[in-house]
């Protein structure tokens, strides 16, 4: 079972930071009961109270917003610009209103609105799905690239990686594609 409040401070913490980051940071690690998440927040709390807003900003903006092969967006990780993309963005679309969710200026797949997705599905099976064939490996793949660079949110992103992992009974780095239906609800792909 996921934490909705702990879970929503991680959301937080991964969403551009503003005069509050390194508190949104330090509450999110007071709220994680995994010790390597829990540390990986704690750190970046640190990292945040010993820096200025602006290059805060200007840290998170290089590693998530310059480049679209570190970008947030988890779809474009698993699909690129493609129709897969498209069809996986509407149905996580119907997924976040199903829960009261409202993407914001985001797209439905930046990382800190599927995380808050997660952690309000009531239905394990949809969940464990969002879990196993979005987050994860969407994670796998921007955690690969972001492995190169040395900003403070890349351990949490791979501590979260494997928290979501193992709530869904472990996720191998071994991914196939999958398309969101009509419904809103994901299904395996064609070309898989």
């Amino acid at each position: 079972m996921m934490n909705r409040e702990a879970f929503d401070l991680v959301a937080r913490t991964l969403d551009y930071p503003e005069a509050d980051a390194a508190e949104r940071a330090a509450s999110a690690a007071r709220a994680m009961d995994d010790p390597a998440l829990r540390a990986s927040l704690e750190e970046l709390a640190r990292w945040l109270a010993e820096n200025r807003l602006d290059e805060a900003q200007e840290s998170y903006t290089r590693a998530f917003d310059l480049s679209p092969v570190c970008t947030l967006n988890v779809g474009y990780h698993l699909f690129g610009d493609t129709y897969d993309r498209g069809a996986l963005l509407a149905g996580l679309m119907g997924e976040l209103r199903r829960v009261g969710l409202e993407p914001g200026t985001e797209l439905p797949d930046y990382l800190p609105n599927l995380v808050r997705l997660a952690a309000r599905m009531e239905d394990e099976e949809d969940r464990g799905l969002l879990v196993r064939e979005v987050l994860v490996p969407g994670l796998d793949r921007m955690n690969e690239t972001l492995a190169k660079l040395e900003r403070p949110w890349v351990p949490v992103l791979v501590a979260l990686r494997e928290v979501l992992a193992a709530l869904v009974g472990g996720v191998e780095k071994k991914w196939r594609p999958r398309l969101v239906d009509e419904s809103g609800s994901l299904m395996e792909a064609a070309h898989a």
